[in-house]
């Protein structure tokens, strides 16, 4: 099972991925009570570091959008 600081360097991608195998294994009724929870905790983490992952880019994008809006209202002002 992957660490918490494994899972800190894992691309937003990667994240999702292990997100997605995590279910499938809570989803399987021969994993341990104890495993469970580890599973569980791991998906919590991953959950929040994707969450960050998506937030960093919608501001990013909101900013992108922003620039561009200022930049052709300087323009039209110009004509």
């Amino acid at each position: 099972m992957s660490t918490s600081t494994d899972n800190n360097t894992l691309s937003f991608e990667q994240a999702l991925k292990r997100l997605e195998e995590i279910v499938a294994r809570l989803d399987d009724p021969a994993v341990t009570i104890e495993d469970s929870v580890r599973y569980y905790e791991e998906g919590l983490n991953l959950s929040k570091q994707c969450s960050a992952t998506l937030e960093s880019a919608t501001l990013r994008i909101e900013e992108i959008h922003e620039t561009l809006q200022s930049g052709n209202k300087e323009l039209s002002q110009e004509d």
